[in-house]
This record gives structure tokens, C-alpha cells and sequence, in this order.
């Protein structure tokens, strides 16, 4: 293992050393800078729980096993050992460490935890933002567009004027934007299209085109966490928790239980795999499930009888 520090006043710049490496690496393969800041994000957190990490393979490995172990939910520990395998499998490669230090683990089974919200809410949610003024209008149309077409929110932030085809009725997710890199159309409903034309209209004369579509009141772009806090906003109205993610999973959940097709799911949502649509699939058959249970017709025309059991 090559050694990057001889005392431990070199920790700190040490790891940060050869995570800027690996940054400017995965910069140079076109991962998107929301990927970008996740690898920085978790491989700094583990690196400051542990700096002394690099101080020798056992070292990086025992203080690897730690930090998996104390993630308190399947989803925390598969996103760690997820960015810690790929930035060891570099280090590998560049000849840094000799052995992969996660050897013998693997992802944990995660059985997901959809949670769609009922119409009604939905219903009630649209409702509230302030249609007069320009963050109502971006609100509203934002609420829309991820209800109709289950966009990621870290896409739907950075969309262009130009990225909406409104003779074609579909938005563009260009691949420089999309989370794996590959560009996808995405169908639009009338209703969207009207808010959108609204939105757009909103705009102020001296915005260029590349100011995003959902942008901040000034023109700026509208961080991720302004709509959470939007959205946290809202649903104090409502007295209801709403995510923005929470939209994009009611949409899908909506779309299959209204007859929509898996695979035109999977190509919507933008997944590279049937896995992450199955667990949809699997929640709308659980929900049809417990729906036949209640609403069965053969049981509505049995009548129930009382029973004696034998004693």
C-alpha cells in the first residue's frame, strides 16, 4: 500500500489528497455532479470518522467494516458500500492498496419503502400554492410535471425552456442532467403543458435561455433543499408530510395502478434496471391484494354465517 503520510498531523490532507484524485477521475467519465457531490459526500464522512484509515490496509478495512456496520437502515448502508466499493476499486488500480478491503460483503436485501399519497391529499396539495405569484406558479407546475411524468427532482431543477417540446408534448431529459447519463423523452399531459406555458410566460423579459424552468424568483437556479423546504411548507398546510421524491413515487404508483406497463415505467422513471420498478410493481400488487380482500364480489354475495366450532 503506497503511504501517503509518516505522522498523524498528515491524515486530514492525506485522505482529502486522494479523494480529490478519484473526484477529478470520475469528473473525467462524465458522472453527473449530483453523483460527483455523493462520492464526496460519503467518502469524506467515513474518512473524518475514521482519518486514520490509510494508515495501513488492516486499518482501512476493520474502520470499513465500522462504518457499514453502524448504518441503521438497509438503504444508508447499501448508499456507503456502494461509493466506498468503487472508490477502493480505483485505489486498487491505481495500485494504492493491494486488496479490495470489502471483500466477502455485499448489498443488503432492501425491500424498499414507497410511500404514495392518497389522491385526495394530492388533491387538496395542489391547491395551495399562490397561483399570482411566480414561486406559485413554479410550485404548481413543478408538483405537476413530477405527478405526470415521475422525473427525479434533481432533473426537473435543472430543465431548460428548450428542453420542452410542447407541439410534441414531451420533455427532454438531456443525459448531461439525466442521473445515469442516458437522455430520455418523457409524455406530457395537457394540463402540464398549460401550467408550464404560464410558468414560461412568468419569466422575467431579461432571463436567457439558460436559466431553468423551475428557477428561484430571481433567476437563479432553485436548490434542491429550497424545495424540500417548500414542500415541508406545504405540508404543514396539510398536516400531511410530502417529499419531494414522495411525488415522483406516487406518480409511479398512480400509473401502474391505472393500467399503466412496467416497462414504459422503467423507461419514464429513467431506471437502468427492471429491479428498482419491481418494488413498484410489487406494492400495487400488494395494494390490489389487500383491495380484493375487502372488496371481493364472491364475498359480497356469500352471505356470513355464524360457525360452531367443535369443542
Amino acid at each position: 500500500m503506497s503511504i501517503y503520510y509518516h505522522n498523524d498531523s498528515d491524515h486530514s490532507l492525506s485522505w482529502s489528497m486522494v479523494l480529490e484524485d478519484f473526484i477529478n477521475f470520475r469528473k473525467s467519465q462524465g458522472i453527473s455532479d449530483r453523483t460527483i457531490q455523493d462520492y464526496r459526500n460519503y467518502i469524506s464522512t467515513f474518512f473524518k470518522r475514521y482519518p486514520d484509515s490509510l494508515t495501513s490496509e488492516h486499518k482501512l478495512k476493520t474502520n470499513s467494516f465500522s462504518f457499514l456496520a453502524s448504518a441503521n437502515t438497509p438503504s444508508t448502508y447499501n448508499l456507503r458500500f456502494e461509493y466506498l466499493s468503487i472508490f477502493f476499486k480505483w485505489m486498487m488500480d491505481e495500485e494504492q492498496i493491494s486488496k479490495y478491503p470489502l471483500r466477502g460483503l455485499k448489498k443488503r436485501r432492501n425491500p424498499g419503502r414507497f410511500i404514495p399519497v392518497d389522491v385526495k391529499i394530492i388533491q387538496q396539495l395542489i391547491k395551495l400554492p399562490d397561483l399570482k405569484s411566480f414561486a406559485g406558479l413554479r410550485d404548481y407546475a413543478l408538483i405537476l410535471t413530477t405527478l405526470d411524468t415521475a422525473i427525479r427532482p434533481g432533473e426537473a431543477l435543472q430543465l431548460l425552456p428548450s428542453d420542452v417540446n410542447f407541439l410534441g408534448s414531451e420533455i427532454l431529459i438531456p443525459s448531461h442532467i439525466a442521473k445515469t447519463r442516458r437522455a430520455r423523452l418523457l409524455p406530457i399531459s395537457n394540463p402540464v403543458k398549460v401550467a408550464l406555458k404560464k410558468l414560461m410566460r412568468a419569466r422575467h423579459p431579461d432571463w436567457g435561455k439558460d436559466i431553468p424552468i423551475f428557477c428561484s424568483c430571481s433567476g437563479r437556479f432553485f436548490q434542491g433543499n429550497s424545495w424540500g423546504h417548500r414542500m415541508a411548507n406545504y405540508s404543514e398546510e396539510l398536516g400531511y408530510r410530502i417529499t419531494p421524491y414522495q411525488l415522483r413515487h406516487t406518480s409511479a404508483t398512480l400509473f401502474l395502478r391505472n393500467g399503466g406497463n412496467a416497462m414504459a415505467l422503467q423507461k419514464m422513471m429513467g431506471h437502468t434496471t427492471m429491479e428498482m420498478t419491481e418494488r413498484y410493481v410489487h406494492l400495487v400488487e400488494g395494494d390490489i391484494r389487500d383491495q380484493h380482500a375487502k372488496a371481493s364480489p364472491v364475498q359480497l354475495l356469500e352471505p356470513s354465517r355464524n360457525r360452531v366450532y367443535k369443542i
